[in-house]
């Protein structure tokens, strides 16, 4: 699909010097905006697995202590 962005001065500069003469815009932009959204849904899982992790801290501190109790010194 075919759309139209505007985008600053610099930043095309930029691209520019990383893409090269023969390099493909359309490519180097999907594989950017790929990458972001890779990246921000990992993040975002990450962020929900810590917030469990956070709410439930107590009764696994709790269970970690308990089966620390159980080892036998060698």
């Amino acid at each position: 699909m075919k759309t139209e962005i505007v985008l600053s001065d610099d930043l095309l500069m930029t691209i520019s010097r990383t893409v090269g003469k023969t390099g493909n815009y359309s490519e180097f932009v999907n594989n950017i905006l790929r990458r972001y959204f890779t990246r921000t849904a990992r993040s975002n899982q990450e962020n929900r697995d810590l917030e469990i992790l956070n709410q439930n801290s107590e009764y696994l501190n709790h269970e970690a202590e308990d089966v620390l109790a159980y080892q036998v010194m060698l």
